[in-house]
């Protein structure tokens, strides 16, 4: 669940005049224009590149997430749908990238492996059809040194890109990322803040991202979701803590992506707990990305926060209760509920269900 979220399920004691059950999703099929970028499988046996392969997965979804063509599944939800399928008792094999994209209902997946040869890093990739298993195109093995991990990044995720918009025939956008890759130890830390975060730790994933930031000053994801942690009420000094992460992202918002800029805005709103403001902030990270459940996510829960009910459960119908970012949600039952104009609540009752022991 948000961060948004979590502080609002925390605060909201709402009386219930009408009640709506949410229905059970289905897929509806596979949207080939939904790419989901899974985690690259480490070949390599070694320590020194074990997170590599989700450093590899959030670079891709930057760089896809910007050149603008295709609707790119985040990071958060991508990490929500691989620990879905793992919770289902999966098993591991080639077939996992299907499960995994059905389970983000994403017609195109991209993903690929990394091994050592000849004392050299290769990383490889793939962009399967989901709805048939078909392969769509492949990207001939980047190499470089363990060492250089950083440059492979960015040439792997600018051949991913170019190969990706060549396969589906779409113009190419902007095809590298307003800011380059963050050194491994910033990525290390980061990637262990998400996994925190979306298990429920909104608060007990700030020193991560913090770490992460003094690993790599440059590193501005890392800067917005410490922020976003902090910016929790009644924690004057953690807010103070947050202002100083977020000081040189206010200096030169420029050298953020549109996708970031947008959620600078969400986390300046949070900052100030302006709902209209989060509405705002929210609405442009869902233009900018339309592929994020989680900015979707977000969306549907500040349109709740400004009294607009309607707009709150057409959003939350677009998930379904079974997979991605709702199934490992954090209560039984997750509740929103809003007045519209003529002072009638309606409520909507999301069913989650615990997953089996």
């Amino acid at each position: 669940m948000s961060g948004l979220g979590r502080v609002v399920l925390a605060a909201a004691t709402i009386a219930v005049m009408a009640t709506v059950l949410m229905p059970r999703g289905t897929t509806g099929g596979l949207d080939p224009d939904r790419v989901l970028v899974v985690a690259f499988t480490d070949e390599t046996g070694l320590e020194q590149t074990r997170a590599l392969g989700r450093m590899v997965q959030d670079y891709i979804i930057q760089t896809l997430t910007e050149a603008g063509f295709a609707q790119v599944v985040d990071p958060l939800t991508a990490l929500m749908t691989e620990q879905n399928v793992a919770a289902a008792g999966v098993a591991t094999g080639p077939g996992d990238v299907l499960v995994l994209a059905d389970d983000a209902r994403a017609g195109t997946v991209v993903s690929g492996s990394y091994y050592t040869a000849d004392d050299s890093l290769h990383i490889h990739t793939r962009i399967t059809d989901a709805r048939d298993g078909s392969l769509l195109g492949s990207v001939a093995p980047i190499v470089g040194s363990v060492a250089g991990r950083r440059e492979l990044l960015a040439r792997v995720g600018q051949a991913v890109t170019a190969t990706l918009a060549t396969v589906s025939d779409r113009e190419l956008g902007l095809l590298e990322p307003a800011a380059p890759p963050a050194n491994y130890e910033a990525y290390e830390a980061f990637v262990g803040g998400m996994e925190v975060y979306q298990a429920g730790g909104t608060y007990e994933a700030a020193p991560y991202f913090v770490r992460a930031v003094a690993a790599d000053s440059t590193f501005a994801r890392a800067r917005l979701w410490a922020a976003q942690s902090l910016f929790i009420p009644g924690r004057p000094a953690d807010q103070a803590t947050a202002d100083s992460l977020l000081a040189p992202l206010l200096e030169a918002p420029d050298r953020l992506g549109g996708y970031d800029r947008c959620r600078l805005d969400f986390v300046l709103a949070l900052r100030e707990w302006s709902f209209p403001a989060l509405y705002d902030a929210a609405r442009c990270m869902v233009e900018a990305a339309p592929g994020s459940d989680d900015a979707k996510h977000e969306l549907a829960i500040a349109a709740y926060r400004i009294n607009r009910p309607r707009e709150s459960i057409r959003l939350l119908r677009e998930f379904d209760p079974d997979r991605g970012i709702i199934e490992l949600d954090v209560p039984d039952y997750w509740h929103t509920a809003a007045v519209d104009s003529e002072g009638i609540v309606e409520y909507i009752v999301y069913e989650i269900r615990p997953a089996a022991n």
